[in-house]
């Protein structure tokens, strides 16, 4: 049994966890899971929706990542866009971030949209998201599919990665710099290395990818290293993913060099823990 905690109201309980201790293990192993049919379909047009008002006004962090507009993204609007908040508040997605990051209490940290146009050859480069965040502490990604996706561009992530204990120094995403390191590369933090060349080294690694449907979700670690070679598909593709942090994930403004602190950190202050209007509580454990 878990509690969702929901805006200016008293905890929903709910007694049946989309997760089972075989998913968990597969999650701690492998850093990635994928649960079939956990979101139903009201979570999907609450998703499209959101989408759709995020598309018709775009925020700060709006970008055309392949130049041409075949592949779009924006993040960090759910204060602004409430299909979002609804769907971290009270959609099965906190609790499943919490069950298998075995956690007590889980933290909101932000949704981000992802649209690639049919056909789209823009790729997603490897990469993991935690060197891209001013944060200290365990964060994983609920990444949910709102039309059904091929495994050819299904999301990769590569098993295990999660667990060597490397850092990688992050790439731009903007197009044409798909393949420009972030930071320096001779200049960087203790524990971060420069990402090996995985497509060239495919055959060395184990990586998951899933035909999934609407209704699935695939989880990952955020040390997780994955990325995406396109859309091959005839429609558009459209994916939504909800960030969660475990309890105490901590403020590091200077982790990284290469990372420019948003605003919405602005009221705390270094090594606090993750809390306040913008990292909201959305899950917590019934004892």
């Amino acid at each position: 049994m878990f509690v969702l905690w929901r805006a200016n109201a008293e905890p929903m309980t709910i007694c049946n966890t989309p997760v089972s201790e075989a998913d968990i293990a597969r999650f701690q192993r492998d850093g990635a899971v994928c649960l079939r049919n956990v979101f139903a379909k009201q979570w999907i047009e609450l998703a499209k929706a959101g989408i759709r008002r995020n598309v018709s006004n775009p925020g700060k962090h709006f970008r055309d990542l392949s130049g041409d507009g075949a592949s779009l993204t924006d993040m960090y609007n759910w204060r602004a866009i409430p299909e979002y908040a609804q769907l971290a508040r009270e959609s099965p997605a906190a609790a499943i971030a919490g069950e298998l990051m075995s956690v007590h209490q889980v933290i909101f940290i932000e949704e981000q949209f992802f649209s690639k146009r049919c056909h789209s050859q823009s790729v997603t480069p490897w990469h993991q998201d935690i060197p891209y965040y001013p944060l200290l502490g365990t964060m994983c990604s609920v990444w949910i599919p709102l039309s059904a996706v091929a495994t050819v561009d299904c999301l990769e992530l590569i098993a295990g990665s999660h667990r060597t204990g490397k850092q990688y120094l992050p790439i731009k995403f903007l197009a044409p710099e798909t393949t420009t390191p972030a930071g320096d590369p001779d200049k960087l933090p203790d524990g971060v290395e420069v990402l090996p060349d995985i497509e060239a080294q495919r055959g060395q690694h184990r990586i998951l990818a899933w035909d999934v449907e609407p209704g699935d979700c695939i989880v990952f670690d955020a040390m997780t290293v994955h990325g995406n070679r396109g859309n091959q598909a005839n429609t558009t593709a459209e994916r939504l993913a909800l960030r969660f942090g475990a309890q105490g994930i901590k403020f590091a403004p200077n982790k990284y060099p290469w990372v420019v602190v948003d605003e919405n950190y602005h009221y705390l202050r270094e090594n606090e823990a993750l809390s306040g209007e913008n990292f909201p509580l959305v899950w917590k454990r019934n004892p």
